[in-house]
């Protein structure tokens, strides 16, 4: 992913040049080694390979039944006193940004990423922007029942968020 010929076990993912599209793959890829879904905060908690390599001997095996998960709600950062900022996802359906954005927003903001529907192929996509509009409120009602709500669209989900 990064192209690189050696990575060390305390190489830093995104100090080697990985950023948010390079983080979509890693997650894609790890999530297709190991059959089931490998959380985003996951990769944020500790990027580097054994930090990568501890988060997954952690998982529990997929049962036989289990196909990815698909919650459209990815926790990413659930403590702080603010009100949770939810990131809608972009054009490929998946919400990542990298532990720097995470940084700068401080340690008190909860940050939750929302997903597309029928990302991991369980579900069948939304069929429309309005569609998506409609599940992720519903979604993020089940997180914070009342507001204020903080929304930000990364690429084209800032229509779904508008």
């Amino acid at each position: 992913i990064l192209d690189r010929a050696t990575v060390g076990r305390g190489d830093d993912f995104y100090l080697l040049g990985g950023d948010s599209l390079s983080s979509v793959e890693l997650q894609a890829s790890l999530s297709e080694m190991m059959r089931q879904d490998v959380a985003l905060k996951d990769i944020l908690a500790d990027s580097t390979v054994s930090g990568l390599a501890s988060a997954l001997r952690q998982m529990d095996p997929p049962s036989k039944a289990s196909a990815l998960s698909n919650s459209l709600v990815v926790p990413l950062q659930t403590h702080g006193s603010w009100p949770p900022l939810f990131l809608v996802h972009g054009k490929l359906g998946q919400a990542h940004v990298g532990p720097q954005f995470l940084q700068l927003l401080g340690e008190d903001q909860p940050v939750y990423a929302i997903e597309a529907r029928g990302l991991h192929g369980a579900d069948r996509p939304n069929a429309s922007v309005a569609a998506m509009a409609e599940d992720y409120v519903a979604a993020i009602s089940a997180v914070q029942p009342k507001g204020p709500y903080f929304l930000v669209g990364l690429c084209v989900g800032g229509y779904v968020a508008m």
